[in-house]
């Protein structure tokens, strides 16, 4: 999900945490989102011999559309749905906090009755809807466009009533643009530099070891072979 944002023009925080303040029960965290990515509208990514990188249709606004697009994501393997500190009761302070984050509307806006506050209650009222025939989304602002987006197996709870975005699909999306011959390869990094790290660099080395020898791998081949990475990576920092 992460390599699929930004090969499509999104600048990303990952695992976005919404801490307590003081005067809130409890210690530790309110939430965690697995991402915010921001689109900006004019974002285009072109190669030093004039190829363009295309982006996912599925996943960006219209062409006509100027906003930012603001993206709250979740991967949820198992459920097409958000967490609970977010559906339940003053959940929609906890989306303000993640629309503050983007920093595109000003603090006054979100003051009782301003905008800010009025595009969180309305994402939380379409989150708590039993279906979603669109993703959660705020398109009325003038000055950015916001959707809630669950990242989900396509076997999951609620996946034919709820619009989402299948991990099966970004997986073949990034697998699509990552095969040789195409306009952005190769990826392969040399044995002095790798413009890639983390997660990235997993999915990366994998799909590049995987196209020597087949057409590419599975969902669950690649979850297996990136778990026993960060076993193994694990294992050698104890």
């Amino acid at each position: 999900m992460q390599l699929y944002l930004r090969l499509n023009g999104y600048f990303r925080i990952d695992n976005y945490l919404y801490h307590r303040s003081k005067a809130e029960v409890g210690h530790g965290l309110v939430s965690e989102s697995d991402v915010l990515a921001i689109r900006m509208p004019h974002q285009l990514e072109v190669l030093s011999d004039g190829a363009e990188q295309k982006n996912d249709p599925f996943l960006l606004l219209p062409p006509a559309e100027i906003r930012p697009d603001c993206v709250v994501g979740e991967v949820k393997e198992r459920e097409v749905d958000f967490n609970n500190p977010i559906k339940r009761d003053g959940g929609e302070a906890v989306i303000a906090s993640a629309l503050q984050m983007f920093g595109l509307l000003p603090h006054s806006e979100f003051e009782e009755g301003k905008l800010g506050l009025t595009i969180a209650a309305r994402l939380r009222e379409q989150i708590l809807e039993p279906a979603w025939s669109k993703f959660p989304h705020f398109d009325k602002g003038q000055r950015l466009f916001v959707r809630m987006i669950v990242f989900a197996r396509n076997d999951a709870t609620r996946a034919n009533n709820r619009a989402f975005i299948s991990l099966e699909h970004t997986l073949e999306w990034v697998r699509d643009r990552m095969k040789p011959g195409q306009v952005c390869s190769p990826y392969t990094r040399s044995d002095k530099f790798s413009p890639w790290r983390g997660v990235a660099r997993v999915v990366v080395d994998f799909l590049d070891a995987s196209y020597a020898i087949q057409d590419g791998p599975s969902l669950d081949e690649l979850v297996s072979f990136a778990l026993k990475c960060c076993s193994e990576q694990s294992a050698s920092e104890t």
